[in-house]
């Protein structure tokens, strides 16, 4: 009875990782940017901060950059 509990309980594991992995997105340069320049804590939208800096670290690429 132990050891289903742990193959299931392996199972679900290895599911939720392998979808995170296939669904889940790389953050764009310029996303990090952001997250890092510290302007997310003061509320500062992505959107604004793509206008303010879309001649910078947004510049090379298309939505979401």
């Amino acid at each position: 009875m132990r050891a289903k509990r742990r193959v299931a309980l392996a199972s679900t594991l290895v599911v939720v990782l392998a979808s995170s992995l296939a669904f889940g997105e790389d953050p764009t340069p310029c996303y990090e940017a952001y997250w890092t320049s510290g302007l997310a804590q003061q509320q500062m939208g992505f959107d604004e901060f793509l206008e303010l800096h879309s001649d910078g670290v947004c510049a090379a690429g298309g939505p979401g950059r």
